[in-house]
């Protein structure tokens, strides 16, 4: 109860705490920021809540409820017309008084109590909360020694949860709590007669440990080799315990499969039969996963193929990886409220433009153009990709006249550069070796800070290269030959097809 206590004083002192400025605008305040996520039917809800005599018991009740009936007007888009200094406010919450400091953050207080509990209250209540609260309720039982009653509840959530056709992380844990209640009241009779539930237990502790334990070391290998942070895994460890756990694919689909991620992020060399098995495996079962479970497998899978082509590229590993966003698009994977990430949306672009697939790309860029996610940078995302799109098709200027200057994320700022001097090589221009300059020095200035060691190669053998095609003698077939060997020698390379395609023409 002790700490029970102290929480709420800690609770009660971060809402004073954030309201003590005289000249702040309550719409500014943390609790104004939660009270806007809330849509019309929840407003309702919100009102039944706080009418119900059981949770309505603060101090300050009725104020708490002028303050709502006062923000509720606002939802769900008249916000930026509120006019919520807390001189006004505290004249509508307590009319025909004088003001006295610290009173209107004290409703504040009360207000956001209710308004958390509410939320809680929802979320505990709502449907796919139903095992949870099952659960729960079994412990309810035992504490008042009503085993015979909890063990019932108990069977049928094991029988419900055990049918399901699609299981996950929550099924495991479910599974493993629901099978330990049961080994508690078994345990309780103590007729030493009985397996008490020992080994099935056991199992479905297995099944949640190692589950859980896959997916955070699948999403460690994005964060190790995708994105460089170090986040502080003894992976060879972690290899030999991984290698202790077997599971067959019929019992569990998902956690399976998450193994064989795991094992082909670990495996020191890359094999496309692997990868390629294993999207045989996703195709198989895909029915017997959950939505958030496909999308989170292909993550995995796209964040490896990306790995691949940056580190070792191969023309199938393109190929597969094309096919890849074009399936996971088609079947709604990338949408988040009806938008895709940047990263999709470029990615859709060049792969699509690397295969031929012009008519296709330019009405995925205009149905798409309005729905990329994230910052206000989505019209320079747009015209990232139609310069992209302009230069495949081969109208360079095009493709110049297109692109942008002001992206902030590096990766996306570097494919522009490239682009760039791709076109200037294209168009003979006499700027041409002005910007590779440039380039090679911002490449190089960018080493430290900027770029990561695998990009800032990527972009530094793209410049070397060019540079000697540039330098080259026409008339002398040794170097041609010479060339294209040190590309297939550089794993590490951008638009390795297009350097390639421009030693093949040289004379």
């Amino acid at each position: 109860m002790a700490k029970v206590r102290i929480f709420a004083e800690r609770f009660n002192n971060i809402f004073i705490n954030c309201f003590t400025n005289l000249r702040q605008f309550m719409k500014e305040s943390n609790l104004i920021e939660l009270f806007k996520t809330l849509d019309v039917k929840e407003i309702k809800e919100f009102y039944l809540f706080l009418s119900s005599p059981y949770f309505d018991r603060g101090k300050y009740r009725k104020e708490v409820k002028i303050m709502f009936e006062l923000l509720a007007k606002y939802v769900p888009d008249g916000w930026e017309t509120a006019d919520l200094t807390k001189e006004k406010v505290y004249k509508k919450v307590f009319p025909g008084t004088t003001f006295v400091d610290g009173r209107l953050e004290k409703v504040m207080v009360e207000f956001s109590k209710s308004l958390r509990n509410f939320l809680l209250v929802q979320r505990y209540l709502r449907e796919k909360n139903w095992e949870s609260a099952q659960t729960d309720f079994v412990e309810v039982l035992q504490e008042r020694q009503l085993n015979d009653r909890a063990e019932q509840i108990i069977r049928s959530l094991l029988d419900a949860i055990k049918q399901e056709k699609v299981k996950n992380s929550d099924s495991y844990y479910f599974l493993n709590k629901i099978s330990y209640l049961y080994y508690a009241i078994k345990a309780q009779k103590n007729t030493w007669r009985e397996d008490l539930n020992i080994g099935q237990t056991l199992h479905y502790l297995d099944l949640y440990y190692f589950d859980s334990r896959l997916r955070l070391l699948n999403h460690y290998f994005v964060l190790s080799i995708v994105g460089k942070v170090d986040a502080g895994v003894k992976i060879d460890a972690e290899i030999n315990l991984s290698n202790l756990f077997y599971i067959k694919i019929e019992e569990s689909p998902s956690t399976y499969i998450l193994k064989k991620i795991f094992e082909l992020f670990a495996q020191k060399e890359r094999s496309i039969k692997a990868l390629e098995d294993l999207l045989g495996l996703l195709d198989e079962y895909e029915h017997r996963l959950s939505e958030l479970d496909i999308k989170t497998f292909f993550s995995f899978v796209r964040n490896y193929c990306i790995y691949l082509l940056k580190t070792d590229y191969n023309e199938k590993v393109d190929s597969i990886f094309y096919q890849i966003l074009r399936s996971n698009l088609a079947k709604g994977y990338f949408y988040h409220n009806n938008q895709v990430t940047p990263g999709v949306f470029l990615n859709m672009c060049i792969h699509a433009c690397r295969a031929g697939d012009f008519e296709w790309i330019s009405e995925f860029m205009e149905s798409h153009r309005n729905r990329i996610m994230g910052d206000n940078q989505h019209n320079d995302y747009h015209s990232l990709c139609l310069s992209c799109y302009f230069f495949y098709l081969k109208k360079f200027q095009e493709s110049l006249n297109h692109l942008p200057f002001n992206l902030t994320n590096i990766d996306y700022h570097m494919t522009a550069r490239c682009i760039e001097i791709m076109d200037y090589y294209e168009l003979k221009s006499d700027l041409l070796n002005y910007k590779l300059d440039a380039f090679k020095m911002y490449v190089s200035r960018g080493q430290e800070k900027l770029l990561s060691p695998e990009t800032y190669i990527q972009y530094k053998n793209f410049a070397n290269l060019l540079s000697q095609i540039i330098q080259s003698h026409p008339g002398d077939p040794k170097r041609k030959e010479l060339l294209l060997e040190r590309i297939r020698e550089k794993p590490q390379l951008t638009f390795r097809d297009w350097l390639i395609a421009k030693v093949k023409e040289l004379k």
